[in-house]
């Protein structure tokens, strides 16, 4: 009989930079299963624009997701984004990193709170 293997959550104690190089999370290979991330801003009043989040495997890109908000005021611009992906997850080989980049006068952020699931 084949038991799969455990899930594992791991914690990113550190944050990401917006607009910076890709950081590394976590060296493969292993099956990543979920991703779990929140940014923080100085408030200036309300900011136009947005951000994103991209994961690589080592130089490729595998994952993006985008946030076009539009108007972010104090209550909204906070948000906490988890994507769980389906089925046998996605392969890690080399060593999963993340970047976040803002757009507009959405500036001063960063990626907070990196929490990922995964299965070796």
């Amino acid at each position: 009989m084949i038991y799969p293997t455990s899930l594992t959550n791991y914690y990113h104690p550190d944050s990401i930079a917006a607009n910076g190089t890709p950081v590394s999370i976590l060296s493969g290979p292993f099956i990543l299963k979920s991703f779990v991330c929140g940014n923080t801003k100085t408030i200036n009043g309300s900011s136009k624009g947005g951000f994103e989040y991209k994961l690589f495997d080592g130089d490729d890109e595998i994952f993006r997701v985008r946030e076009n908000g539009g108007d972010f005021t104090y209550g909204a611009v906070f948000p906490r984004y988890s994507f769980s992906f389906p089925l046998n997850g996605i392969r890690i080989s080399n060593s999963l990193q993340a970047s976040m980049s803002t757009v507009g006068t959405y500036i001063n952020a960063t990626a907070v709170g990196i929490s990922i699931l995964y299965q070796r």
